[in-house]
């Protein structure tokens, strides 16, 4: 199906959830989480959490949350029958397209939330980092090269974190 807007029952979850992601990332940037935010990256990076790592995780999630902060609920679209549960372009920043799979999401929980998807989704966004999908999910075997390129472990961090 075209994509369209969001209807009224769907905005709400989409704002709830998009207001408690910048939330999110904006306690991790104030580093507010730091004992889990080292935890999560020693754990899903295989990376020592120096505090020089620390500061340019925190500083790729400011950038995220005023990335979504200057993202427009009318920016957000509905791709209904699309079976995933939110895609970007990385080019076109402040835009997001949400699936089916989005609306069965819990918004919050270990994995795979409405909230960690729209942090997912904008690490996308060239402005915020230009992440790609090296693997989803099960993101602890990755590369440490990999692991700190990749959109699911930061997404998997911020809702560990959280």
């Amino acid at each position: 199906m075209p994509e369209r807007e969001l209807t009224i029952a769907e905005r709400i979850p989409v704002q709830r959830s998009l207001k408690a992601a910048i939330g999110v990332c904006e306690k991790i940037a104030q580093g507010k989480r730091d004992d889990k935010l080292a935890a999560e990256v020693d754990r899903l990076m295989n990376l020592r959490p120096t505090p020089a790592r620390l500061k340019g995780i925190r500083r790729e999630f400011a950038a995220v949350a005023t990335a979504l902060s200057n993202t427009q609920l009318e920016n957000i679209k509905r791709d209904e029958g699309e079976k995933v549960y939110a895609y970007v372009y990385p080019q076109k920043p402040y835009h997001i397209w949400v699936g089916d799979e989005f609306f069965t999401a819990a918004r919050n929980g270990p994995k795979d939330t409405t909230v960690g998807t729209l942090i997912h989704e904008a690490t996308h966004w060239t402005i915020v980092k230009g992440s790609d999908d090296h693997a989803y999910g099960d993101v602890e075997h990755l590369s440490a090269t990999l692991a700190r390129n990749n959109a699911d472990t930061l997404e998997r961090i911020a809702e560990s974190v959280a």
